[in-house]
């Protein structure tokens, strides 16, 4: 059995623990921790980095890391902020990327990238565990999911102006827009305002409801809704799109860079085209399901790391 040290400087992060549950499961000890830990590198057989930066940077320098085959993926932010090109990949066995578009943008770094025209790269989209979600046959309704980290890349300034439009064009009042997330009080805490004060001047205190109480089960939480609607403008996957379909209900996210290598003819661009969706066109959670367990099941994409690793 393989020995393998995960590093994930988030804390508890979806994406890295799918892995620790999946490669436990079969056998194999894993290790987990935020920072970067020598003695752990020592004892591991392979490490993994979630993301391509500091961690992964200090492993690699370090002298259990340097004799241990080490891989890092390199998932978004780091990207955009430039701190994936300020690392030196010099001992990185692969790098793995979740976005084929992202992947094109660090491509676009040549004084960066092309220093290391030997380092492996793979494409290894994120996956969910399908049976950890209730899967139901669902219908069209009022109920709309929100779900994720509120601040200003995730678009939540355009949700007022959608409810607004699908009222006026359905004459329903009856819509509810479910918002579900932590806002960056650090350092958006104007945007947290200004959202609170847009709506309540837009009359839409009715149908946005605001939360940002610790939800224990997201799979009880979106029981009782008939869409998820992201309103992002940077992710590298959306990991919430995958879990509402794998319980057959519609998501639907914004077009942003590279949605549509994800999710396909599911992405939307204008109000337009979101209303059309919603509204017009049918409802089928069996698609749904079926869509994210055929592309992004662990029993998909887990096989790949298992390749990767050499496990």
């Amino acid at each position: 059995m393989t020995k393998l040290y995960i590093g994930d400087h988030l804390g508890q992060h979806k994406t890295t623990h799918e892995m620790e549950k999946w490669f436990t499961a079969k056998g194999h000890e894993v290790q987990w921790d935020m920072y970067y830990e020598p003695k752990k590198a020592q004892w591991a057989d392979v490490i993994f980095f979630e993301w391509c930066e500091g961690m992964m940077a200090l492993c690699l320098k370090d002298r259990w890391g340097a004799k241990k085959p080490v891989y890092a993926r390199a998932m978004d932010i780091e990207i955009w902020a430039g701190q994936a090109a300020r690392e030196d990949l010099t001992g990185l066995h692969g790098l793995v990327y979740t976005s084929k578009a992202l992947f094109e943008v660090m491509k676009q770094d040549d004084e960066w990238y092309s220093k290391f025209p030997a380092l492996p790269t793979y494409h290894i989209p994120l996956s969910i565990d399908m049976s950890a979600w209730t899967y139901k046959e669902r219908s069209k309704g009022h109920n709309v999911a929100v779900l994720g980290h509120m601040w200003d890349a995730k678009g939540p300034n355009l949700i007022p102006h959608f409810v607004r439009y699908l009222i006026d064009k359905t004459g329903d009042k009856s819509w509810k827009f479910y918002v579900q997330g932590n806002w960056r009080h650090d350092v958006w805490k104007w945007y947290f305002y200004y959202f609170n004060h847009i709506v309540k001047e837009m009359g839409l205190t009715d149908n946005i409801i605001l939360s940002e109480d610790r939800v224990d089960s997201i799979d009880q939480w979106l029981e009782d809704k008939n869409y998820l609607v992201t309103f992002s403008m940077k992710d590298a996957f959306s990991i919430p799109v995958a879990e509402a379909m794998a319980k057959g209900i519609k998501a639907l996210p914004h077009n942003f860079l590279g949605a549509k290598d994800i999710w396909g003819k599911y992405v939307w661009s204008t109000f337009d085209e979101l209303y059309t969706m919603m509204i017009d066109d049918p409802y089928s959670s069996k698609e749904y399901f079926n869509y994210t367990n055929d592309r992004y099941s662990n029993e998909v994409i887990m096989p790949k790391w298992e390749k990767l690793f050499g496990i």
